[in-house]
């Protein structure tokens, strides 16, 4: 499922429970800032070539995990949406654990204003042990230098 954002002053982000992937962001009176590749793939298994993905639990091909980890290639969940914003979840499941044996909850929230939008990811232990692992949020953007974009 897709959902598109919108604030109050027209910009708009589109996001796809396919990897709770951001996968376009449009300011108000602006266009469009993220690179998609038309080469993109969706659908179960497949990563998203641009916007912004999740990379957890592995960044890149740093460890035995496929590269960037499962998050990208996974349904999430939606929990919440508001005509601005929306939450995500992935938790451990049987795929899950048969290539990383750990108990987590990572949640994303997207937002938009008619500025910026913002993604937050949270990554919740439900271990009993502390586990170690990578995440990222990676921003292909196209953008123009002078528009004074900051990435925090």
């Amino acid at each position: 499922m897709t959902i598109v954002l919108e604030s109050p002053g027209g910009a708009r982000a589109t996001v796809t429970e396919h990897g709770a992937h951001v996968l376009s962001w449009t300011p108000a009176a602006g266009d469009e800032r993220l690179f998609l590749s038309a080469r993109s793939r969706f659908g179960d298994g497949a990563s998203i070539r641009g916007g912004i993905p999740v990379i957890f639990p592995q960044f890149a091909a740093f460890g035995p995990l496929p590269k960037h980890g499962f998050a990208r290639t996974r349904p999430w969940t939606t929990l919440h949406v508001s005509p601005d914003s929306a939450t995500f979840e992935l938790s451990a499941d049987a795929a899950t654990r048969a290539i990383w044996p750990h108990e987590f909850a990572a949640r994303v929230v997207v937002r938009v204003d008619d500025a910026s939008v913002a993604v937050t990811l949270t990554v919740e232990n439900r271990d009993p042990a502390a586990f170690s692992f990578a995440a990222a949020l990676h921003f292909p953007a196209q953008w123009d230098p002078k528009l004074g974009i900051h990435v925090t």
